[in-house]
């Protein structure tokens, strides 16, 4: 049942996980360049999420143009990208959390225990 749903539903997935990236590649881009307000180590976070989500855009690009048994193929080395973007994303997450953890400990004596 769910092989059957998964391969009638397989082409869309893949395209709009080629929109997804390009979309995530051209909003991390804009943002990484444009923004003043969020730090450095954030906007450097956003670049590899950006290249890794056009590595995997590229990938699906040359699957379709050369076939999926092509070598750059989604289906040969797609996965590689797709590893690389949940990476950066968990190491910027795992990093905002630190920062905050440490700003909350760091402010905890400001704080005033009203009784």
């Amino acid at each position: 049942m769910i092989s059957q749903f998964d391969y009638l539903l397989y082409p869309y997935f893949i395209v709009m996980n080629f929109i997804c990236c390009i979309t995530i590649f051209i909003g991390g881009l804009y943002i990484a360049i444009h923004s003043r307000k969020i730090p450095i180590w954030l906007r450097t976070c956003l670049w590899y999420v950006g290249c890794s989500a056009f590595f995997t855009a590229t990938t699906i690009l040359l699957g379709w143009i050369f076939g999926p048994q092509f070598e750059l193929s989604y289906n040969n080395v797609g996965i590689i990208g797709e590893i690389l973007f949940k990476f950066w994303i968990a190491f910027t997450t795992i990093v905002f959390f630190f920062k905050t953890v440490r700003s909350d400990i760091k402010h905890s004596k400001l704080r005033h225990i009203e009784d």
